[in-house]
């Protein structure tokens, strides 16, 4: 989601969670946008957004990552 703008740039289903799927979502999601593309990737500690194909994928494309702190919930009151 753009943080901008809220707008879903890139969604898919799998069966199961892994740095290999991520990736192929956010190449799609990038090509998608085009120079829209994002300059910085913010998730959660997740090793799926941790993950080496992830981390190689957002090097090739310029992302950088941003990460949330440890054992801190996205959702404030």
């Amino acid at each position: 989601m753009d943080l901008y703008s809220r707008k879903i740039v890139g969604y898919e289903i799998y069966e199961n969670e892994s740095s290999e799927n991520l990736a192929t979502v956010l190449k799609r999601a990038t090509l998608n946008e085009g120079s829209l593309a994002p300059s910085v990737l913010h998730s959660d500690n997740g090793s799926p957004m941790k993950g080496t194909t992830l981390v190689a994928l957002c090097y090739l494309l310029g992302i950088a990552a941003s990460y949330s702190r440890p054992r801190t919930s996205q959702l404030t009151g």
